[in-house]
């Protein structure tokens, strides 16, 4: 994402801020300064844009049910995928250290079965 706002945002900075477009309304309503929704689960990233403490998410997780149905879990450098798993409720569970491997080429799932 690229953010503009002369004299508020400080040109030329880039962030590792990890956040999610339901992150975006609340970050919204922070600027303009209007209540949040309740019972949602985003947070807004106004701190993070302005250089200030930012709250964090625990973890992030997101599921989609077209194209025989996926999942992602992400927690810190850790990124659980599950794929085709609509008709399979076994399906297998790939994990990537995001640390290491901002690609996703190496699955690490078999190295780290607790996790």
């Amino acid at each position: 994402m690229i953010a503009y706002w002369p004299t508020k945002i400080k040109p030329n900075t880039t962030s590792a801020h990890v956040s999610a477009f339901w992150d975006f309304l609340p970050t919204v309503c922070d600027i303009a300064q209007v209540e949040l929704p309740k019972n949602i689960d985003g947070i807004s990233f106004l701190p993070e844009l302005m250089g200030n403490k930012q709250k964090l998410h625990d973890h992030l997780y997101w599921e989609f049910h077209e194209r025989g149905g996926r999942q992602a879990v992400r927690l810190g450098n850790w990124k659980g995928i599950r794929l085709k798993m609509s008709n399979n409720s076994k399906a297998p569970l790939e994990l990537y250290d995001l640390a290491q491997d901002v690609g996703e080429q190496n699955n690490v799932a078999n190295s780290h079965p607790r996790l």
